[in-house]
């Protein structure tokens, strides 16, 4: 299951998809926001775990009003372009793994709405790129994958841990590892999971990675 918190602003076209907030048992926690950037609404969300972050830019109404699949189509092919890198899962598996991962969805306002963080400062980059360098915003899947990519593989800087994960590798084994579990479920299917501890994923992407 996925949980949205929203910004009042982008819970404003989103409204059809709030429900009072609750405690929910979500894999993925994303945290969303929107902005005009020249004639375009732009809208950045970052996956709170792993610090992953997506882009969409020009969203249409029609795109607000089907935001659950339009998400799902988004996410499943970027995960998916991180995810083959391991080599565990056919294409065609991830993609059915990586959709059913979003298929329930539950949005909120977010009452902690912050105006400073990682997602204003991509608001700040998109908007330099538009405005000051006269570049196309990355509307379509590949150029917001592209986009996004620098700052989704750049490893954090700490003392606390050696050769911490990127987002991309962190969302990468989250996804990995919660396809793992939906299979060790399926196949104990009608038996009873007590356990699935040992049935974790973890890969490394460096090896494909160029430091940028």
């Amino acid at each position: 299951m996925i949980e949205f918190t929203l910004t009042k602003d982008l819970a404003k076209p989103l409204s059809r998809f709030i429900k009072p907030a609750k405690k929910v048992q979500a894999d993925l926690t994303w945290k969303g926001d929107i902005a005009l950037i020249g004639s375009q609404p732009c809208v950045v969300m970052q996956e709170l775990n792993s610090h992953y972050i997506m882009v969409f830019c020009d969203v249409r109404k029609g795109d607000f009003t089907h935001f659950p699949n339009f998400f799902r189509q988004r996410f499943w092919r970027e995960a998916a372009a991180i995810c083959k890198q391991a080599n565990l899962y056919d294409t065609q598996l991830l993609i059915n793994q990586l959709t059913l991962l979003c298929e329930e969805q539950h949005y909120q306002l977010d009452r902690d709405d912050q105006e400073e963080g990682p997602i204003t400062k991509v608001m700040e980059k998109l908007e330099r790129l538009f405005l000051y360098e006269k570049q196309p915003l990355p509307v379509d899947g590949k150029s917001a994958f592209e986009f996004s990519f620098q700052m989704n593989t750049r490893r954090p800087k700490t003392k606390q841990i050696e050769n911490p994960e990127s987002p991309a590798e962190a969302l990468g084994n989250l996804c990995l590892n919660l396809i793992e579990q939906n299979i060790q479920r399926e196949k104990q299917k009608p038996q009873l999971i007590h356990t699935i501890s040992d049935n974790v994923v973890t890969v490394n992407f460096a090896q494909r990675r160029k430091d940028r």
